[in-house]
C-alpha cells in the first residue's frame, strides 16, 4: 500500500499565496525588461546597451526631458524616456513583415493593439495591477511604417509635474512677499517728500 504524503496547511497556503502574488503583479509594473520605472539614465545604461540621445532634451517649465535608445532586445529600437532623469516610458519600434516603407501600416498597427489589448487588458489581474500602478500600454504607427509599442509610467511623469507647479508656487508666493516688501520700503522712504 503506498502512502500519500501529508503536507502541512502551511506550506500549502505559502505555495498558493506566492502563486497567487505572482500572478497579481505583472512584471511591467516594476518597469520595462531589465528596467525599472524612476531609474536614471546612468542606472539604464548600465544595464542596456545603447546610446544617449545627443540632441537635447526638451526643458520647459523646469523639466528636463533625456532620452536613450538601444538596438538590443527584442524591438529593433528601444526608446527609454527620462522626466528629470527619472525613467518614465519606454517606445519599443517595430517594423513588421510586409510593412509599407513610405506609409502608415495601418494593419499591423490594429493587429498590435488587439496584442496588446490580449496581453495587457483582457486578464482583470492583470490590469487592475497596470491600473494600480498607473501603467499604459499602447501602440502607435510612424509615417514610414513602423509600429510602436509605448508603455508609460504616467505616476512618475504626474508626480513631477506636480512637484515643479508646486515649486512654481512656491516661486510665485515669494516673488508677490519680496514685491510687497519693497513697497513698503519704498513708501516708508522720504521718496514721497523729494518728488
Amino acid at each position: 500500500m503506498h502512502r500519500i504524503p501529508i503536507i502541512p496547511m502551511s506550506v500549502v497556503t505559502t505555495i498558493l499565496l506566492t502563486i497567487t502574488i505572482a500572478r497579481a503583479e505583472p512584471a511591467l509594473v516594476k518597469g520595462y525588461g531589465e528596467t525599472q520605472w524612476g531609474q536614471s539614465l546612468e542606472e539604464v545604461a548600465a544595464v542596456v546597451d545603447g546610446k544617449k540621445d545627443e540632441k537635447p532634451g526638451a526643458s520647459r517649465q523646469g523639466i528636463e526631458m533625456s532620452r536613450y535608445v538601444s538596438t538590443e532586445g527584442k524591438a529593433d529600437s528601444t526608446e527609454y524616456h527620462f522626466i528629470n532623469d527619472m525613467l518614465f516610458e519606454v517606445s519599443a519600434y517595430f517594423r513588421l513583415a510586409d510593412a509599407p516603407e513610405d506609409s502608415t501600416d495601418n494593419i499591423g498597427h490594429r493587429v498590435v493593439q488587439e496584442m496588446i489589448g490580449a496581453k495587457y487588458y483582457q486578464d482583470e489581474t492583470t490590469r487592475t495591477a497596470l491600473q494600480a500602478a498607473q501603467i499604459t500600454v499602447q501602440a502607435a504607427m510612424t509615417p514610414d511604417g513602423q509600429i510602436i509599442a509605448m508603455y508609460r509610467n504616467s505616476r512618475i511623469s504626474s508626480e513631477e509635474h506636480a512637484a515643479i507647479k508646486k515649486n512654481q508656487e512656491e516661486a510665485r508666493k515669494q516673488a508677490l512677499e519680496s514685491a510687497d516688501e519693497r513697497r513698503e520700503k519704498i513708501l516708508a522712504s522720504d521718496l514721497a517728500d523729494r518728488l
